[in-house]
C-alpha cells in the first residue's frame, strides 16, 4: 500500500506541475496581449475584461497547484481540501464555457459573431474596431467568421495575408490582389495574393477547455484518493496508539 501511495503522490504532483505550467502560460499570454495590444484592448471593454480574466485564472491556477503539491508532499489535509473545492469550481466554469462556445460555434447560432464582423466597413476611415480584427486574425492565422476570406467579399483586410513561411501551404488560398484592403497606400495592378483560408472559430478553444476539464477531473479524483488514504492512515495510527 505504501508503494501505491508513493506512485499516486508522484502522479498527483506531476499533474499539478502541468497545471502550474499552464497557469504560467496563461499569465504570459495575458501579459503579451496586454502590452502588445494595449491601445486596442483599452477601447474594447470585452477584450480588456478577457485579459484581466486570464490574469486571474493564471494566478489562481498557480496558487491552487502549489497548494495541491504542498498537501501531497507534506501529507496535509487542508491544502488538499481547498484544492478539491477549487477543482470542482474550475470544472463547473469550464463546463459552462464549453457549452456556451459549442452553441455559438454552430453556424446557425453564430449571429452575434457574424453581426460583429459584418458591421465593419474596412475601406472606411475612422474604424475603431479594425485594430482588434487585425490583431485577432493575425494572431490566430484565420480570416472571416464563418466560411473564410469570402466572408469579407471584396474588402479582405491585410491581416488575412499569409505569413511568408506559410505561403504555398494548405492553410492558405489565392485571392485577387485587388480585393485586399491594405493598411498603407499600395498600388495593385492585379495578380494573386495568399490569405489564410480558415475562418475564425472557437473549435480550438473548445478542445482546450475539454482538455482542462479532463485534467481537473483527474486531479480531483487523485486528491480525493489521497485524502482517503491519509484518513485511513491516521485511523490506523490512532488504533495502534490506543493499543
Amino acid at each position: 500500500m505504501g508503494r501505491f501511495n508513493i506512485w499516486l503522490r508522484r502522479l498527483f504532483v506531476f499533474i499539478n506541475v502541468l497545471f502550474a505550467i499552464g497557469g504560467i502560460i496563461l499569465l504570459a499570454v495575458a501579459i503579451y496581449f496586454h502590452y502588445r495590444y494595449f491601445n486596442v484592448l483599452k477601447d474594447i471593454e470585452l477584450m480588456y475584461a478577457i485579459t484581466i480574466v486570464l490574469y486571474v485564472i493564471g494566478a489562481i491556477t498557480i496558487v491552487v497547484s502549489c497548494l495541491g503539491i504542498y498537501g501531497a508532499l507534506k501529507e496535509k489535509k487542508w491544502p488538499l481540501v481547498v484544492y478539491c473545492v477549487w477543482m470542482v469550481l474550475g470544472m463547473i466554469v469550464f463546463l459552462v464555457d464549453v457549452v456556451v462556445e459549442d452553441e455559438t460555434a454552430e453556424p446557425q447560432k453564430f449571429s452575434t459573431v457574424e453581426e460583429y464582423f459584418r458591421q465593419f466597413q474596412l475601406d472606411e476611415e475612422g474604424d475603431n474596431h479594425k485594430p482588434f480584427i487585425d490583431m485577432y486574425q493575425s494572431e490566430f492565422q484565420c480570416c472571416g467568421h464563418l466560411t473564410g476570406p469570402q466572408d469579407w467579399g471584396r474588402h479582405i483586410p491585410a491581416s488575412c495575408l499569409c505569413a511568408e513561411e506559410d505561403r504555398g501551404s494548405s492553410i492558405c488560398q489565392n485571392v485577387n490582389a485587388s480585393y485586399i484592403v491594405w493598411d498603407e497606400e499600395v498600388h495593385v495592378e492585379g495578380g494573386q495574393e495568399q490569405v489564410y483560408k480558415m475562418p475564425c472559430t472557437f473549435e480550438d478553444m473548445i478542445g482546450l477547455s475539454i482538455g482542462i476539464i479532463v485534467l481537473n477531473l483527474v486531479g480531483l479524483v487523485l486528491a480525493v484518493v489521497l485524502l482517503c488514504q491519509m484518513r485511513k492512515s491516521s485511523g490506523v495510527t490512532s488504533i495502534n496508539t490506543q493499543a
